[in-house]
C-alpha cells in the first residue's frame, strides 16, 4: 500500500469533502497514522462519528486500491492538500477540495492562468468570441483553465490549442469517466498540452452539485476570469461571483444588443465585473495580466496579487 491509497480509499468510502479535511486535519496531515493508529488512539483526536468514517474508508481499502492502480496504470496522478505539488492558490479558496486527480501536464499547475466560463449553447458570437479568448490566452503564454462541457468551454480549449498554447480542463465528474472529445482527437502531444484535473472520487457522475464545485477550482486556479455569456442564475453566473468573492479579476463581455443566452453579464458588471466591449480591450487586459504575474513572480511570490485590471480602451 502507499500512500495514493489511503487519500483514495476516503474518497471511495463517499466522506465528504469537508469531512476529509477536517479528519486529516485533526492528525497533523498524517494519512497513515489515520488508516493504522488503533481504534482507542482515533477515539483521542477525533469524535466517534469520525472514527466510524475512518473506520468505513478502512475496511473499503482494498476496493478503493484496485481502483486506484488502474487509473494510475492509465497515468492519472493523485495530489492531497498536504502534497508540496498541490497548486498553492487553490489552497486559499473556501472549502478548498482535499485531493486532485490529474492527467496531462502537471507542470501547467505553475503557470499564469486565465480562465473563460460561458453558456454551453451560446450564440455564435459567443462561440466566436470564445475561440478568439483561447488563441489570445496562447499568444500571450497564458495557461486557458475551463471546464469540459460543450459550447464555450469546448470553443475556448480549441482556440488555445489552434494557437498552440496549453489548457487546463477541469471536470465536473470523476476522471475515470473522462474521454478524449472527438474535437480535440487531431491534437499533437495532448498530454504535453493538456492537463485534465477532477477533484472528485473517480467514479462520480456530472450532477448540479458537482459542476458548481468545480466551478470554484476555475476560479482558484486562475489568475482571472472572463465571462462571455451568463444567464440570470445557473452556474457560469455563479462562477463570476465566485471569482469577485476570491478577490480575482473578472472580465464580462458587454453585448450591445442583449442576448438571450448573456442576460446575467449586465448583472455581473453592476456587482464588480470589467466591462468588455471589444476583443481587443479584452487583449489588452490579458497583455497586463501577464505582465502584473509576472512581476509577482520576481518579487518570489506564488500568489497573484488579485488586483482587479482595468481594459485599455
Amino acid at each position: 500500500m502507499n500512500n495514493e491509497h489511503l487519500w483514495a480509499a476516503l474518497q471511495f468510502a463517499r466522506l465528504t469533502q469537508t469531512k476529509i479535511r477536517s479528519i486529516v486535519d485533526a492528525f497533523n496531515g498524517d494519512i497513515e497514522g489515520l488508516f493504522y493508529s488503533p481504534k482507542s488512539h482515533l477515539r483521542e483526536v477525533l469524535d466517534e462519528k469520525s472514527v466510524e468514517l475512518v473506520s468505513k474508508a478502512t475496511e473499503k481499502l482494498d476496493e478503493a486500491s484496485a481502483e486506484w492502480d488502474e487509473l494510475s496504470d492509465k497515468g492519472v496522478q493523485l495530489f492531497p492538500f498536504t502534497d508540496s505539488r498541490y497548486p498553492k492558490m487553490l489552497l486559499s479558496v473556501r472549502n478548498f477540495p482535499p485531493i486532485l486527480y490529474a492527467w496531462g501536464n502537471t507542470a501547467l499547475l505553475s503557470t499564469t492562468g486565465i480562465g473563460i466560463c460561458g453558456s454551453r449553447h451560446p450564440s455564435e458570437d459567443g462561440l466566436r468570441h470564445a475561440r478568439r479568448f483561447g488563441r489570445f490566452a496562447a499568444q500571450l503564454h497564458l495557461t486557458l483553465i475551463s471546464g469540459y462541457a460543450g459550447g464555450t468551454d469546448t470553443a475556448a480549449h480549441l482556440g488555445a490549442l489552434e494557437g498552440k498554447g496549453s489548457t487546463i480542463m477541469v471536470l465536473a465528474d470523476g476522471i475515470a469517466n473522462f474521454r478524449v472529445k472527438n474535437a480535440f482527437k487531431d491534437f499533437a502531444n495532448l498530454s504535453e498540452r493538456v492537463l485534465i484535473l477532477s477533484q472528485f472520487r473517480p467514479m462520480q457522475r456530472w450532477i448540479v452539485g458537482t459542476a458548481m464545485e468545480r466551478n470554484k477550482v476555475i476560479c482558484g486556479l486562475a489568475d482571472g476570469l472572463v465571462i462571455v455569456e451568463a444567464g440570470a442564475s445557473g452556474g457560469t453566473f455563479n462562477t463570476g461571483r465566485e471569482c469577485l468573492r476570491q478577490g480575482k479579476s473578472l472580465w464580462v463581455i458587454q453585448y450591445q444588443k442583449p442576448k438571450e443566452t448573456a442576460t446575467g453579464n449586465d448583472i455581473l458588471i453592476q456587482e464588480g465585473a470589467i466591462p468588455l466591449h471589444t476583443e481587443k480591450d479584452l487583449y489588452d487586459a490579458m497583455v497586463v495580466l501577464a505582465a502584473d504575474k509576472q512581476k509577482t513572480f520576481h518579487k518570489g511570490s506564488l500568489v497573484s496579487n488579485g488586483r482587479a485590471v482595468k481594459a485599455k480602451k
